[in-house]
């Protein structure tokens, strides 16, 4: 394969990956918010653990979308946008640790809040029921 043919291949593998996640994010080909493309999805979830040692996590990448009025909906994933999703992820994944460990905190923080909110609820409750005759 001639260097002409590797670069018009990386063109067209670019391009393809740009419409996909610009259509899942709903944007149009400039990059700007498209308001009739409503059903722009671009997700990750947790489909279970893996049966091995580790204890792997599965996840799904997920990019989709759809238009207004319409009830279709149209898939944006393929081989090379999760490839390169999953580079982007790798990349970043520092980052992604830092932010679920902080919203792991805020999550323990309004438990904490709701616990001491309960406390100070019963607590009232019961001085209120002691101080009657």
């Amino acid at each position: 394969m001639s260097k002409i043919d590797e670069f018009n291949r990386a063109k067209d593998i670019y391009n393809r990956v740009k419409h996909n996640l610009y259509k899942a994010t709903s944007r149009n080909e400039d990059g700007q918010n498209d308001p009739i493309n409503d059903k722009g999805c671009l997700t990750i979830r947790y489909s279970g653990q893996h049966t091995s040692d580790w204890h792997d996590a599965i996840l799904t990448l997920h990019a989709s979308h759809g238009y207004y009025g319409s009830s279709s909906c149209y898939s944006n994933m393929d081989e090379q946008t999760a490839k390169y999703m999953i580079k982007a992820l790798n990349n970043n994944l520092r980052r992604i640790a830092d932010e679920a460990i902080e919203l792991a905190r805020k999550d323990m923080e309004a438990a904490r809040k709701a616990a001491k909110d309960e406390a100070e609820l019963v607590l009232r409750e019961t001085d209120a029921q002691e101080s009657k005759p």
